[in-house]
């Protein structure tokens, strides 16, 4: 926190054959204002909760079509995951790039029929190219015009046909049905007992209820005031904060030279966002700031890969 503050100075429900019944709909014990704020925080909980169910093979439901889902919920999520994210993400596309059959298609293996086997693997090669995965992008997309050439082989009219119509695509939700949704969420994120493609498609539904309620937020003109001036002595006051700041992180927060992180372990993320926030301090330096930030630039340096990756 130190180091950024220096630095920025639908459920899927089951059917059953059961004759439909009026859902009785309980009003919340607490009330909950539908705001694309509340409905946010209810996405990042359901995608912690996906993360806390990843196998450790990196699938979903041991299922590269539940895998599928998956991605394409966090690539479209307010926070808009991509592989460079993390190993959640990676693992993911690892699994799927893993499940490719000697046909070029990406299915389950116990999967038979030709046009299931189509739409899983034309979904896995959208949800990979969703989280921007090399070989699926626009500009290096041979990895996805071979898996489309695998399913033309497969069956040209079907692949025409499922093309179409891959997957169900999410809308806007009624605001008894979001009210519904998190008054169902559970510690653990999930809402009710659903399974990973239940908590997928939910995230999306509820992405595309938050990007509709952001769209009506309009503030008013008279609403925007300019900032107060900025005088001597609170700029310098600001300035003798990010000097507190820096030196707790060189003298408290350092594991070992230009090395911060959490507990024992150094992170590179963490010393990252730790040199920034270090690197924001005016000039001339004290030398032991300064020699923090060279040894920390000096270990991310060393951590480079030769495609530019830490």
């Amino acid at each position: 926190l130190v180091a950024l503050a220096l630095s920025a100075c639908p459920v899927a429900l089951a059917q059953d054959s059961s004759p439909a019944q009026e859902p009785v709909v309980e009003a919340p014990a607490v009330s909950i204002q539908v705001s694309p704020s509340v409905v946010k925080s209810s996405i990042d909980r359901a995608v912690k909760h996906l993360r806390d169910v990843q196998a450790e093979d990196g699938s979903f439901a041991d299922s590269t079509w539940i895998t599928s889902q998956v991605l394409v919920a966090l690539a479209e999520c307010p926070r808009e995951y991509r592989v460079v994210d993390g190993p959640f993400v990676t693992r993911a596309v690892a699994y799927l790039e893993a499940a490719r059959t000697p046909t070029g298609l990406i299915c389950d293996p116990r999967i038979s029929a030709n046009e299931t086997r189509i739409r899983q693997t034309l979904l896995a090669g959208r949800a990979m190219a969703a989280v921007e995965t090399r070989g699926y992008v626009e500009g290096d997309d041979a990895k996805l015009v071979a898996l489309q050439e695998a399913c033309k082989d497969v069956d040209a009219t079907l692949y025409d046909i499922v093309q179409g119509n891959l997957v169900s695509e999410p809308r806007v939700l009624e605001t008894t049905l979001v009210l519904e949704l998190l008054a169902s969420q559970g510690e653990d994120g999930n809402y009710g007992e659903a399974r990973p493609g239940g908590v997928a498609y939910t995230i999306r539904q509820l992405t595309a209820t938050w990007k509709d309620l952001r769209s009506k937020e309009v503030k008013a003109a008279a609403e925007v005031a300019p900032l107060p001036v900025f005088a001597n002595a609170d700029r310098a006051a600001a300035l003798r904060a990010m000097e507190r700041g820096a030196r707790y992180l060189v003298d408290e927060g350092q594991l070992s030279p230009g090395h911060w992180g959490s507990g024992e372990h150094a992170d590179p993320g963490i010393t990252a966002m730790v040199l920034a926030g270090l690197l924001s301090t005016p000039e001339p330096r004290p030398e032991a700031t300064q020699a923090a930030i060279d040894a920390g630039l000096e270990w991310l340096l060393s951590l480079q890969k030769p495609d530019g990756s830490i």
